[in-house]
């Protein structure tokens, strides 16, 4: 910035020598609109580039009804970049408000100068019956995200299939996720990855493979519609 106002002063110094003052005065105005162009861009750079790091962001498309039997229903993503490397999760709530089936993000890639994002995920949500079998296992539904993400939101096309059948017909969805300072205190990356890391394991112990639940009764949790 003092290099670019030492550079106008020279110029309006050469201006005076050789031109008269409503020269100085015309010079003056397009080197100052000059200034304030490359001080807005560069601002625009910094705010552009501060992704909060060494903390936890959630950005929920989460709707939820009201009434003595609530529901909830959309896409939450949890990101945190820890020492410059960025790890995530995701969950998909179908209809209870808690303990929604989650998946760790896969292929996560943020670009911070461009602020892209893509990440997939594979996301038990329910159970089937594969064919030939007479066992239940977790239905998986598989995600691919491609977009943008912001400090307060993150916007783009998220792409759905099922993991089981992958001849199915893909579902595509224009989607805005919001920041939700609601969801993650002030976590260290640690403390962050530790209850993540029990969420899935306690999730995952309910959803193992089983027989129909006219032999065993209801897979609980794993029975999420």
């Amino acid at each position: 910035m003092k290099r670019i106002l030492i550079s106008v002063l020279i110029s309006l110094g050469v201006v005076a020598l050789w031109r008269g003052p409503a020269e100085i005065l015309a010079t003056g105005t397009q080197a100052f609109e000059a200034v304030v162009a490359v001080t807005d861009a560069r601002g625009a750079q910094a705010t552009a580039a501060a992704l909060p790091a060494e903390r936890p962001m959630a950005f929920s498309a989460v709707k939820q009804t009201g009434g003595d039997d609530p529901h909830a229903y959309g896409i939450v993503i949890e990101v945190f970049r820890h020492d410059g490397v960025w790890t995530g999760f995701m969950s998909e709530y179908v209809g209870p408000v808690a303990d929604p089936p989650s998946a760790r993000l896969d292929d996560l890639r943020v670009d911070e100068g461009t602020r892209q994002v893509t990440f997939a995920a594979v996301v038990p949500i329910g159970v089937t019956m594969p064919a030939g079998t007479n066992t239940w296992v977790p239905a998986l539904s598989r995600y691919d995200f491609s977009g943008t993400i912001a400090a307060d939101r993150v916007a783009g096309v998220l792409v759905k299939w099922s993991a089981d059948n992958p001849s199915a017909t893909p579902t595509r969805e224009d989607v805005v996720l919001t920041r939700d300072l609601s969801r993650v205190g002030d976590l260290a990356y640690d403390a962050w990855i530790a209850i993540w890391r029990a969420r899935l394991r306690d999730r995952h112990s309910r959803s193992e493979p089983g027989p129909p639940p006219g032999k065993r009764g209801s897979l609980g949790a794993a029975g999420d519609h």
